[in-house]
């Protein structure tokens, strides 16, 4: 596989990971409602978490270790690192309302 849609593909993991986690959530509001728990939109935003968090964890790691990549690349895992950033923050704050709000409101 070709180094750089490699990097690419850390670049878009976490933007999909957003559209996974909202159209999931999506998906299972009227079974949250009806149940009355919220215990499954919680564990597809920990999910969700967890491999933005990693994503961007590891586009960081690779970008600075002691082997870094050409120009090119090391522009694109940084982009990464800050774009997983970004998702993590807002797959967090979608979250919040899931936490503290009932399933049917």
């Amino acid at each position: 596989m070709n180094r750089t849609l490699g990097f690419w593909i850390l670049v878009l993991i976490a933007p999909v990971m957003w559209f996974i986690n909202l159209e999931a959530n999506f998906a299972v509001g009227a079974w949250v409602c009806q149940w009355r728990s919220r215990l499954v939109p919680a564990l597809i935003a920990v999910a969700s978490l967890a491999v933005a968090g990693a994503t961007g964890w590891f586009a960081w790691w690779r970008a600075y270790s002691s082997n870094p990549p050409a120009r090119t690349g090391l522009v694109l895992l940084t982009g990464g690192a800050v774009l997983s950033s970004l998702f993590f923050i807002v797959i967090l704050a979608q979250t919040v309302p899931i936490l503290f709000l009932d399933g049917c409101q």
